[in-house]
């Protein structure tokens, strides 16, 4: 359940309500480009009273955030876009590693020219 539309825990609480018993996560949402389904969220979702939040929030407190502040995964602009294109999110990765990495309009353009065919169809 990745989070390219920042719909894994939704998408991810319906596979469950739908009988799917092996659910994927990642604490703190980590995973490439825009991340996976927060443990978390599942943990205190699902079943509070068997899953204890505590040692995840202290994981988070104690790793995660020192991590995240040296590599980058969540909601950003370009996942967003490939995400919505229906495209592998290869090719924001490699803007976010540019000079050019935070103009997501350019970005935007390059991917839905005439020529690639991509567009992001109304309503």
């Amino acid at each position: 359940m990745h989070n390219n539309l920042q719909l894994a825990f939704a998408n991810t609480l319906l596979c469950a309500e739908k009988g799917v018993e092996l659910l994927d996560g990642s604490v703190y949402g980590m995973g490439r480009a825009a991340g996976n389904c927060p443990t978390e969220l599942l943990a205190a979702r699902l079943n509070p009273a068997k899953y204890s939040l505590r040692p995840i929030l202290r994981m988070i407190d104690d790793y995660m955030i020192p991590l995240r502040e040296k590599e980058e995964w969540g909601y950003i602009v370009p996942y967003m876009i490939t995400g919505t294109l229906g495209e592998h999110p290869r090719s924001a990765m490699a803007l976010r590693g540019s000079p050019d990495r935070d103009k997501s309009l350019g970005f935007f353009d390059k991917l839905t020219t005439p020529e690639t065919g991509k567009s992001i169809k109304p309503g």
